[in-house]
């Protein structure tokens, strides 16, 4: 698996990415959902440090949740990208187009699990849970950046070289990149908590209610006034 991880990484640097045609879908994803359990573990940490309610069950979740986040978003996302694919008659088939974004995802777990052990090391030595929080949404935010761009980079080595096409490609993998950043920021606040507050009792899974987007606001606000 570390030698398979080594070659996808150094493949996407390769104008071509000659290094990833060998490289098989179950083990991008195989090699996603490990990486991802990796960073999910790291974020239960918290709760071995901080005296929550039933921690290792919290660690245990978070290792869970972190891989159904990718693959729930990805499962939402995809119909859209391969649909508006074929009426803009991007030249990319669907089995192509999933095989980017597996390089993708993969890319983006491997940053997360490689931030894992500085998410730990925060989580032991801060006692600030709204500092916490952002921290987890600013290595998700850059893992998705990279991520980004290692998919219009691969896209553009995978279309044809010349004609409309090849535009036309780019600019739906990106516009898809964005869609799939938002609705994973919003799967991830469903499958919260990932970081179980101080106080609370252990839950799988929260009620419904407000947004990602709004939460982060009133974390930042929390974080700012001295939370």
């Amino acid at each position: 698996m570390l030698r398979t991880l080594d070659r996808v990484l150094r493949g996407v640097g390769e104008p071509g990415g000659e290094r990833l045609q060998g490289v098989a879908v179950r083990s991008l994803v195989a090699l996603a959902v490990l990486l991802a359990v990796v960073y999910g573990a790291s974020l239960g940490t918290y709760g071995l440090g901080h005296t929550g309610d039933q921690p290792w069950l919290q660690l245990l979740a978070a290792a869970v949740k972190m891989p159904l986040l990718f693959a729930l978003t990805l499962v939402v996302t995809f119909p859209s990208l391969y649909v508006f694919g074929a009426l803009t008659r991007a030249p990319l088939a669907a089995v192509t187009m999933l095989r980017l974004l597996l390089v993708a995802i993969v890319v983006d777990a491997a940053i997360l699990a490689s931030l894992g052990p500085v998410f730990a090391f925060f989580a032991a030595s801060t006692q600030s849970y709204p500092f916490l929080l952002l921290l987890h949404v600013l290595f998700c935010a850059i893992g998705g950046v990279v991520a980004l761009l290692v998919l219009q980079r691969l896209s553009a080595a995978a279309l044809p070289a010349a004609g409309p096409g090849k535009q036309q490609g780019m600019r739906l993998l990106t516009v898809w990149g964005l869609l799939y950043g938002t609705v994973g920021a919003q799967m991830g606040w469903l499958l919260r908590p990932f970081l179980l507050a101080p106080g609370h009792q252990f839950t799988w899974l929260r009620p419904r209610d407000s947004n990602f987007f709004e939460a982060a606001f009133a974390v930042l606000r929390d974080l700012l006034h001295g939370g």
